[in-house]
């Protein structure tokens, strides 16, 4: 796989010595925060009254983490009408602090705390807030290990768990000066790793579902040219409960009638997922994204930095709400939802 190893086979388990059930200290601080070394914990949300909330702690800005630690706090609000508000905020590496046998993290006002089932997250920043309790209602999940490593010596390395795949919010949001009590659905992971992204990765994309009883999970990664340019695909499938698939070598991702963006990077208009077994396949259709948060990943770093890069790199980060279709068609029946989903993509060369 031309230096990519992904983390999921028994071997795997034994050699990382974890169980295939997802723990409550997976969900603490799994990294030192020394130059290097990156983590953030994510969370969002849709709600009933048509608003969709994100909220990350990150240990350190994305673009720049040769730094010490170096808290930054992201909302983003986006009403009923459509209208977004994204706020983020630096803070000194002394604001923060994170348990490694839970989830507990500070970050100067902000706080995540939770156990896998239950989760409570307090956000305030720029004016507005965000207090949210969610409770799980599929089982927490994570490719194997958790992990993909990138290199024969199996030292470098980013980290997945999903804690929450979907589950039931409630609590209150506040902006431009009013508070809202909240009730809709939810979703929580974490990420974490021991090497800068754009050094093992060149692009992904990441989306989720939660329709009726049905969630979803669908990622692909494509490694950077020095890993061979891989595409490394994960899904996972449950209804109700249950967790029916977690298989991501059966899906197919597809790209179409693509968007130019100022950056000059662009982004498909029509996204695809297609996984398929024989007669049974589950396909995720992705249209007419509306852009929720555009990012250059090198903001953060000096100018002359980022003039250098430049010369070779672009790097952005863009997340989105998009109209979804999902088509499921299973002993020779075809099931047909639609909704809406958020999704990203992070370019990174």
């Amino acid at each position: 796989m031309s230096g990519v190893f992904p983390a999921i086979t028994d071997e795997w388990f034994a050699k990382e010595g974890m169980s295939r059930e997802p723990q409550v200290w997976e969900d603490g601080s799994r990294v030192d925060n020394l130059p290097g070394r990156f983590e953030w914990w994510y969370f969002d949300a849709h709600l009933d009254d048509g608003t969709t909330v994100v909220a990350v702690l990150y240990t350190k800005p994305t673009g720049n983490i040769g730094i010490p630690c170096s808290p930054q706090i992201k909302l983003i609000i986006r009403d009923p009408s459509g209208k977004s508000r994204m706020h983020v905020d630096n803070l000194p590496g002394s604001a923060f602090s994170a348990a490694t046998d839970t989830c507990d993290v500070k970050a100067g006002r902000n706080w995540v705390r939770g156990n896998l089932q239950t989760y409570d997250i307090h956000f305030e920043v720029g004016g507005d807030s965000a207090d949210l309790h969610f409770v799980r209602t599929v089982p927490s999940w994570r490719p194997g290990v958790g992990k993909c490593y990138f290199g024969e010596d199996l030292h470098d390395y980013l980290g997945w768990i999903v804690a929450v795949p979907s589950g039931v919010v409630t609590g209150k949001i506040a902006y431009d000066g009013q508070e809202h009590e909240v009730r809709g659905t939810g979703y929580h992971d974490h990420n974490f790793g021991n090497i800068r992204l754009s050094k093992i990765l060149g692009h992904w994309y990441w989306g989720r579902l939660s329709i009726a009883d049905y969630n979803c999970i669908f990622f692909q990664f494509v490694s950077a040219p020095k890993y061979g340019s891989v595409k490394l695909p994960l899904f996972m499938f449950a209804k109700g409960d249950q967790i029916l698939i977690q298989d991501g070598s059966k899906l197919a991702v597809t790209e179409a009638n693509f968007i130019a963006h100022p950056s000059g990077k662009s982004y498909p208009r029509d996204l695809g997922f297609l996984w398929r077994e024989g007669k049974e396949s589950i396909s995720i259709a992705l249209s007419n994204p509306t852009l929720l948060e555009s990012r250059y990943l090198l903001a953060e770093q000096p100018w002359y930095r980022r003039l250098v890069a430049r010369l070779t790199i672009n790097p952005y980060y863009f997340r989105f709400n998009a109209d979804l279709e999902l088509r499921i068609r299973k002993d020779g029946a075809e099931e047909v939802r639609k909704d809406k989903a958020i999704f990203e993509s992070m370019m990174l060369r």
